[in-house]
């Protein structure tokens, strides 16, 4: 073993097969506490470089934050842009980081503009199914999949997120109704009002009942009415087609 084997080990990056420069820029470029005119060379340093390992690190750029908000927002905004420059051939390190970080939200934004619709609905259709419904010390990847996959309206996705309504977590049940209420009714309506009547959040029971006013969902044929109606507050009213109004304020 020669003596640069033996400063590769002790830098602990004996197994990553990459140089010390390489390393020290991803290393500066992760480091949400190295200056940010340093952080931002090494961001740049890595998108002239763009092999793979360095893609591989801008994209990591996307799961943490630093201070102030508008140096992370301008940091991710430079790295989203050259990202999206790299074409389609990154696609599959984008749909890894989706895979397997907390947060997602830039990445979810990069794989839009870069993958068909129908591409990206397959993709997050399959990471939530591999999810359960009970206790996860973080859900926000959960979370972030279950909301993007609200902007689709098919019933395939509302047999797909029916399930999280189950979820101990009460952000995952709260965004799962806030997703199936962008589904068609007819698909999902006895569901949520059964969810309704059995939700322990007093916030998940009030969306049901906005979502249906807004909506203008009728309850009319549903088995339990006569006890979601008594869910419904004072200020409002069921007409008789079974539809949620708002009372008009007094003297109007």
């Amino acid at each position: 073993m020669g003596l640069f084997d033996l400063f590769r080990k002790k830098g602990g990056g004996e197994d990553d097969g990459l140089n010390w420069t390489m390393r020290r820029r991803i290393k500066k470029a992760h480091n949400k506490f190295t200056p940010a005119e340093e952080r931002q060379g090494a961001l740049q340093a890595l998108a002239e470089d763009a092999s793979a390992p360095a893609r591989e690190a801008l994209i990591k750029r996307f799961t943490f934050y630093v201070e102030p908000l508008t140096t992370d927002e301008r940091e991710k905004e430079y790295v989203y842009d050259t990202l999206l420059g790299f074409g389609e051939e990154i696609v599959p390190l984008v749909v890894d980081s989706i895979r397997e970080s907390d947060s997602i939200q830039w990445q979810l934004r990069l794989y839009y503009e870069l993958a068909s619709e129908q591409e990206v609905l397959r993709t997050l259709i399959e990471i939530i199914e591999g999810y359960d419904t009970e206790y996860e010390k973080n859900p926000q990847r959960k979370i972030q999949i279950i909301e993007a996959l609200g902007e689709w309206k098919s019933d395939q996705v509302a047999r797909t997120l029916v399930r999280f309504l189950e979820d101990v977590d009460e952000e995952v049940r709260y965004q799962t109704m806030h997703s199936l209420m962008s589904q068609d009714p007819e698909v999902v309506r006895d569901r949520l009002l059964e969810q309704a009547l059995g939700e322990d959040s007093n916030r998940i029971r009030d969306l049901v009942i906005e979502g249906f006013v807004e909506h203008e969902v009728s309850i009319k044929g549903f088995a339990q009415r006569k006890q979601f109606e008594e869910l419904i507050p004072d200020d409002m009213t069921v007409d008789k087609q079974g539809v949620i109004h708002r009372r008009p304020p007094r003297g109007h």
